[in-house]
């Protein structure tokens, strides 16, 4: 990881008002020392804060005064860091005193380059307290800043925005990610809308996304069938039941029900495949019907399996159900005990 670019502002707010009236700021005039130790700490431990939880993806709204920020910083004529961080700090600024619940904080905003790609990154930390001890070894009160709270953040791929630029909106790529706040949206929404973050993925994406996702994971661990059958029908019941109460399904939920004992290793493999599913998201219920098995009796053959068997080994025509790739030890039986019928001549 190489920093480029990090400094801090601070926009406060009191609580439970609105107006321009009620946002002070205080903003810093130089860039912190990318090479003073203390600071390349920070920035490695609240990177990796960032990785640690499950966001919402999404887009840059190109009719929005932060992506017009952003043009100006890669023209051939850009703003000082300083400057441009400044600017983004108003964007919040205006957006944060329409929020009710709103109160501000300490903006970050870090430009850094990781294995070749860069990245901005914007979140508003708060003052926590906590407890330490003097010389004396007595008590006191402590503030400190928490990088483990994040709901007020999001992360711009900078290359991939690029490359949006010159897509049409079918073609583009999620460049940002951010968090949302699971309690009260105000609190959240605010920082979202400074940024113009759009084209949050689908109900139907996001489903398709888990449950493709679910099966490379499964197939990677080489479960056995009764352990799939279980994972999809537990995963089935639980979008079901979050749908019926229009109620969103959450990654952390998800993660405990495709590995009940260490759910962490089902999201590690999302973040190592690169597979991008948003934190929390209503469930699509065109996508997970797929996890349903479809069974049946015909006389005393009783015929089971998913919607997603629904290809080249069973398929549906106008004869009926043709199912192909059968076993061969079932072949040899069924061949054992009656002659196969001869195709129709074509005569």
């Amino acid at each position: 990881m190489e920093i480029k670019n990090v400094i801090f502002h601070q926009l406060d707010k009191k609580s439970e008002e609105r107006g321009p009236d009620t946002v002070s700021k205080d903003y810093a005039e130089d860039l912190l020392s990318t090479k003073d130790p203390i600071v390349k700490k920070f920035c490695e431990e609240i990177v990796d804060s960032y990785r640690t939880h499950n966001p919402i993806w999404g887009n840059i709204d190109e009719t929005k005064s932060f992506h017009d920020l952003l043009e100006k910083q890669h023209s051939p004529s850009p703003n000082n860091f300083v400057d441009f961080s400044q600017n983004i700090s108003d964007l919040i600024k205006i957006e944060l005193s329409k929020s009710t619940m709103g109160t501000g904080g300490f903006i970050l905003i870090l430009n850094y380059t990781h294995s070749g790609t860069e990245w901005l990154m914007i979140i508003m930390l708060k003052n926590d307290e906590g407890y330490g001890l003097s010389q004396l070894l007595t008590l006191e009160k402590r503030k400190y800043l928490n990088i483990k709270r994040l709901n007020e953040s999001a992360r711009i791929n900078i290359q991939q925005w690029l490359n949006n630029i010159s897509l049409s909106d079918d073609e583009k790529s999620n460049c940002l990610s951010f968090m949302k706040g699971k309690k009260n949206e105000d609190v959240t929404e605010y920082f979202r809308d400074a940024l113009g973050c759009i084209g949050y993925q689908s109900s139907n994406k996001n489903t398709k996304n888990v449950i493709n996702a679910v099966t490379d994971y499964m197939n990677s661990k080489n479960y056995q069938p009764e352990e799939r059958d279980s994972i999809r029908e537990n995963l089935y019941r639980y979008f079901t039941n979050q749908y019926s109460l229009d109620l969103e399904a959450d990654l952390e939920t998800i993660a405990r029900k495709v590995n009940s004992e260490t759910p962490e290793d089902f999201t590690n493999f999302l973040k190592e495949k690169n597979i991008t599913i948003d934190s929390a998201f209503k469930p699509s219920e065109k996508s997970f019907k797929t996890l349903q098995k479809i069974s049946f009796n015909v006389g005393d053959v009783k015929v089971s399996f998913t919607y997603d068997d629904l290809n080249e080994n069973v398929i549906l025509n106008d004869d009926g159900l043709l199912i192909k790739s059968i076993p061969k030890h079932i072949v040899n039986e069924i061949d054992s005990y009656k002659p196969r019928i001869a195709p129709p001549s074509s005569d």
